[in-house]
């Protein structure tokens, strides 16, 4: 089966008002158009929207959750980077687009950086308009660093 982009869900409350103007959508190899989404990519969606909730959010921002290896493989091939396994996470500056590879996001002891690191990073990259990894690591670990505060991203 294809990829398939499911529109994914309204949000309310302090969510709804951090998501204002963005989308957030879900891809899987194994949803047909009109399915439900997966336990699985539903696990990885409250997992990124939880981190973000911390967060200032980038208004006019697309979010994709990337739900399984073969769905990451397939755009890691499209986007001219086959075999990249080491890649977790993409963000798109001009395309105003940030993919997470979803199944990675739930298990950071197989991969290395849990969720909060890999969005924190990509909202850096963000933030700084920038594809420079350096800066865009440590201006993430400052937020970390303040998260732990209150004050991610305020910056």
């Amino acid at each position: 089966m294809g990829l398939v982009v499911i529109l994914a869900m309204g949000f309310g409350g302090a969510v709804a008002q951090a998501w204002a103007g963005s989308d957030l959508r879900v891809v899987s190899s194994f949803v047909g158009v009109g399915e439900t989404v997966p336990e699985d990519c539903r696990e990885q969606v409250g997992l990124v929207t939880q981190v973000m909730a911390g967060y200032l959010l980038p208004g006019g921002w697309h979010w994709v959750v990337v739900c399984d290896a073969a769905a990451w493989q397939r755009f890691l091939r499209l986007s001219g980077r086959p075999g990249r396994g080491d890649i977790r996470a993409s963000t798109d500056l001009e395309g105003h687009t940030t993919y997470l590879r979803g199944d990675t996001l739930l298990h950071r002891g197989d991969f290395g950086a849990g969720a909060e690191e890999v969005i924190g990073h990509e909202l850096a990259h963000i933030r700084l308009g920038s594809g420079d990894e350096g800066s865009a690591e440590e201006l993430s670990r400052s937020w970390r660093k303040a998260l732990r505060g209150g004050n991610a991203g305020a910056e």
